[in-house]
């Protein structure tokens, strides 16, 4: 197993889980691969994605979207400019354009670590499925990228078989000179007493819609006649756009809809009113007899007629 987690930027919760596997072959089950990305090599979007953060402010054509060192190099529209991708806080452009433990994208970067607490893994060749879980599983990621991800900015962890965590091991672990909730991105996404993030609540679980409800009751089977040509219609007697259907009746049927060239017909009370309003019909419940007045008050042969019902 390499990873069952793998965040390429951005923020997430990760807690409460318990990994099992035949052998982790990562530095943890939930080891990041290169979690801080971003510097595009051409106008690509894909190629933003492909290339990690190398500790150099990268600087894209704004409009164009290709890398550039100056204005001049913009020349592809009009007014164009080069801007900073990356963050500005120091030479190395931390924090990089979309990095793992981020929130917004440029220039609006914000820290919004990524918080995990009470994670734990076993593993077994034998029987893996039943092998128990006493191993602190912590978020890791290549030594390469220590620089561009910063613990308690970028990072917040917390050990539950140790009962220790980054907010509370009395270290300055991002040396902004405070330590645990004295720290400012630790006073703002951890709960030191309750040793999680911060004004969290999970999810009910189950949700409360899938439990407890009854199953729903006068549900019916909507059937659907089609009558498309076929001199199935007789005009009525004594009227002029009225037609009534010869070839069925729907008595003890409840007519749900019907539609005209697939545009929905309006229900009439009578007959008569039928007769009086294009684009209606109305079902005599005495014998199910159907009449229809087309929008046009032509044949309803001439057009196709849907009658939906149960």
């Amino acid at each position: 197993m390499w990873s069952f987690n793998l965040s390429r930027g951005g923020t997430s919760l990760i807690y409460d889980n318990v990994f099992k596997a035949v052998s982790v072959s990562a530095a943890s089950p939930l080891y990041h691969a290169n979690p801080v990305y971003r510097h595009p090599t051409s106008g690509s979007c894909q190629d933003v994605w492909e290339n990690a953060c190398d500790n150099t402010p990268e600087k894209i054509c704004l409009g164009y979207l290709k890398p550039c060192s100056g204005d001049s190099d913009c020349t592809e529209i009009p007014g164009d400019v080069c801007v900073n991708i990356d963050g500005q806080e120091d030479s190395s452009g931390y924090p990089c354009r979309d990095q793992f433990g981020t929130d917004v994208d440029w220039p609006y970067m914000t820290e919004q670590p990524v918080v995990a607490w009470n994670n734990k893994y076993c593993t077994s060749a034998t029987d893996p499925l039943n092998c128990t879980a006493n191993t602190y599983c912590r978020v890791t990621w290549a030594s390469s990228d220590d620089s561009v991800v910063k613990v308690e900015r970028n990072v917040i962890q917390y050990n539950s078989i140790a009962g220790t965590g980054d907010c509370e091991d009395g270290v300055d672990n991002d040396g902004d000179g405070y330590t645990d909730m004295d720290d400012p991105e630790c006073s703002s996404f951890w709960d030191a007493t309750n040793h999680k993030r911060k004004n969290y609540t999970a999810y009910t679980y189950p949700h409360p819609l899938t439990t407890g409800l009854s199953a729903p009751t006068r549900l019916a089977v909507v059937d659907k006649d089609t009558f498309s040509g076929g001199s199935v219609w007789t005009k009525s007697s004594g009227k002029t756009y009225t037609y009534y259907l010869t070839s069925r009746e729907y008595g003890g049927k409840t007519i749900k809809t019907i539609t005209e060239d697939g545009a929905r017909l309006d229900e009439t009370a009578s007959v008569d009113l039928c007769e009086s309003t294009s684009g209606s019909y109305f079902l005599d419940a005495s014998d199910g007899t159907l009449y229809v007045h087309c929008t046009d008050g032509a044949d309803p042969d001439a057009h196709t007629i849907e009658v939906y019902y149960h």
